[in-house]
């Protein structure tokens, strides 16, 4: 009799990136801890140069999960290749890029820090974490990390844990995220100049200074 061919058994986590990577996200796999795993030998500290987009540009043709976030790829025939079987069979979670795919992921560690989003945010699609929440906006900008206390920004060359679809309708990125990440200015400390005792003009004083009465 013959035997049924056996059919391939996809790990979880290669599914669910599969099913993101059909919607045009990029993604990746973590390991335990959450976190990227590690770059071969060939791309140890960017040695390789690195891929496109990271601090260090350049090309990269290593095939692997290397280089974190700049990985992330929503090729499918690049997460199922040979180069990333290892990765998936210890995958602990699946992440993506935000900013890849135009969004920006504000990321809410614990309560207090839920309770200033809903008063200050405007609402946005939701997905609960295991301490607070990620409110999730249409739109990309720069990722920081601790813009406030319990606030980071995930976007731009940074990568966010996919924790499922959330709930509530995304809208556009507010200014008022944008401004999160903004540096203030460094206020402009006056320089206090010495001046010479004796009377009379300064003998340092060009003429193009006095005509515009610049003491």
């Amino acid at each position: 009799m013959t035997q049924p061919t056996p059919i391939r058994r996809v790990p979880g986590h290669l599914r669910t990136a599969l099913d993101l990577a059909a919607r045009g996200v990029p993604v990746l796999p973590l390991r335990a801890g959450k976190v990227p795993f590690a770059n071969c030998p060939a791309c140890l500290y960017t040695s390789c140069g690195g891929r496109p987009n990271m601090k260090t540009p350049g090309p990269c043709q290593c095939p692997r999960p290397c280089h974190a976030w700049a990985a992330a790829t929503s090729d499918p025939g690049t997460l199922t290749g040979p180069a990333w079987t290892t990765a998936w069979k210890q995958a602990a979670a699946v992440a993506y890029h935000p900013g890849g795919v135009g969004l920006t992921v504000v990321d809410l560690d614990h309560a207090d820090a839920v309770a200033w989003a809903r008063r200050t945010l405007p609402a946005t699609r939701t997905v609960p974490t295991k301490r607070g929440e990620h409110w999730i906006y249409q739109g990309a900008m720069p990722s920081a990390n601790a813009v406030r206390d319990g606030v980071d920004i995930k976007s731009t060359m940074v990568y966010a844990r996919w924790l499922g679809p959330g709930t509530g309708t995304m809208t556009t990125l507010p200014d008022t995220v944008r401004e999160l990440v903004v540096k203030k200015p460094s206020p402009v400390r006056p320089v206090t100049v010495s001046m010479p005792s004796g009377r009379g003009e300064c003998r340092h004083r060009t003429p193009a200074y006095l005509e515009r009465g610049i003491a």
